[in-house]
C-alpha cells in the first residue's frame, strides 16, 4: 500500500477514495484469473489431459478463455473510469507503470531466491 501511495504521491483524500476501488478491482481480477487456472488445471489433471479433448470441447474452452479475457479487459476499463473521477490522468498512468515495475521486481526477487539446478 505504501509503495503505490508513495509512487503516485496520493493525497490523503485521494488515498481514501483510491484504496477501496483498487482493492475491489484487484479481487475481481484475481477471481477471473483463478477461475481460468482452475478450469485449465481440471482438464490437465484428467487422465489424458488436453489430448483427450474433442474439437468441440477445445472450441468451448477457447470461448470460455476469450470471455474471461474480455471480462478482465472490461474490469480494467471500469476501474480506470472510476479513477478518472478523482485522480489526475498522470497519476493513473503512473499507477500502470508502478504496478508493472513492482511486479517485475517481485518476479526478479523470486527468480534470484529460487535455487538453480547445477549440473555436475
Amino acid at each position: 500500500i505504501a509503495f503505490i501511495t508513495d509512487k503516485l504521491n496520493l493525497t490523503e483524500k485521494e488515498a481514501q477514495k483510491f484504496w477501496p476501488i483498487y482493492n475491489t478491482h484487484e479481487e475481481s481480477i484475481q477471481t477471473f484469473r483463478s477461475n481460468e487456472r482452475k478450469m485449465l488445471r481440471k482438464i490437465a489433471m484428467e487422465k489424458e489431459g488436453f489430448a483427450s479433448l474433442t474439437k468441440k470441447e477445445s472450441q468451448d474452452m477457447i470461448s470460455k478463455i476469450m470471455a474471461n479475457e474480455k471480462s478482465i479487459f472490461e474490469a480494467h476499463q471500469k476501474f480506470r473510469k472510476q479513477l478518472m473521477k478523482f485522480l489526475p490522468p498522470k497519476k493513473i498512468l503512473m499507477l500502470e507503470v508502478t504496478e508493472r515495475s513492482f511486479k517485475k521486481e517481485m518476479f526478479n526477487r523470486l527468480r534470484r531466491m529460487k535455487p538453480r539446478n547445477k549440473r555436475d
